[in-house]
């Protein structure tokens, strides 16, 4: 599973991506020298799609609730010689608080513990991890004594062997035109598109879809990692109108050092 990038879909997959995708450890800024690093900035946002028919149904409040908003972080993994991490993310731009709010700009976390500061870089808050935490953190450090930092989440084209396991494990598979490979098992169906370096995951309830997930990767020093990933979750408003909430994430300006 994927630790530092929230790139990854419904438990629901789970049994699917883990034979399709690497798994991702990282660290980010620390005072001592740095061994291995990767940092990138994600851009995301949310919009509503919505017909026009609907759209005259709705509630006076329900029109309220459906702003758009937009963030974008630089996020930055780093381990040190000592083979500890820290992870830093940097709010550069959002409107996704209220304007009473004080949400952070800058939120560390390491060996420690976690702690979040202002746009004037003044502690807000400070966690120690807790005892189960703590623990975590050193299976962690522990895999990146053994394997080193890991690259950013990849793609892995379906060989003939995962298709033979997925076919085991209670997929109906089939190749479409173009060589896309489309899976489906109960309400669950994946598109896996090998050439594009894309895969769609959409869940249904009977013949109703409830959402779409697009997951789109990109060439980087001779890697495969994120570009780009859209979520659409399907709602019935308590108007009786339907609309999709659309979230966008884009990833971009990877830089690394120390990699294998």
């Amino acid at each position: 599973m994927i630790k530092y990038i929230k790139f990854c879909c419904t438990p629901a997959v789970l049994i699917l991506l883990t034979m399709l995708v690497s798994s991702q450890k990282g660290g980010a800024q620390t005072q001592t020298p740095v061994k291995q690093s990767i940092s990138y900035t994600q851009n995301i946002t949310t919009s509503f799609e919505i017909d026009e028919a609907n759209r005259n149904r709705l509630f006076d409040i329900e029109k309220v609730g459906m702003k758009g908003t937009s963030e974008v972080k630089n996020i930055s993994l780093v381990v040190d010689f000592n083979n500890d991490l820290t992870t830093t993310t940097t709010i550069t731009s959002s409107n996704a608080s209220e304007p009473w709010m004080t949400p952070p700009s800058k939120i560390i976390v390491d060996k420690y513990g976690s702690k979040m500061y202002n746009a004037q870089n003044v502690l807000l808050n400070q966690d120690a991890y807790t005892p189960e935490q703590s623990q975590d953190y050193l299976k962690i450090k522990n895999e990146i004594v053994q394997n080193g930092l890991k690259p950013l989440q990849g793609f892995t084209p379906l060989s003939p062997s995962n298709i033979a396991m997925l076919q085991q494990q209670g997929f109906t598979v089939q190749t479409l035109e173009g060589g896309v490979v489309k899976a489906k098992k109960g309400n669950m169906e994946v598109k896996y598109n090998s050439s594009a370096l894309s895969y769609e995951i959409v869940d249904y309830e009977g013949s109703k879809v409830l959402s779409q997930s697009i997951f789109k990767y990109q060439q980087y020093n001779g890697r495969t990692i994120p570009l780009s990933k859209t979520e659409r979750r399907y709602k019935t408003l308590e108007s009786g109108a339907c609309i999709a909430i659309v979230t966008h994430a884009a990833y971009s300006n990877y830089q690394s050092s120390g990699l294998p």
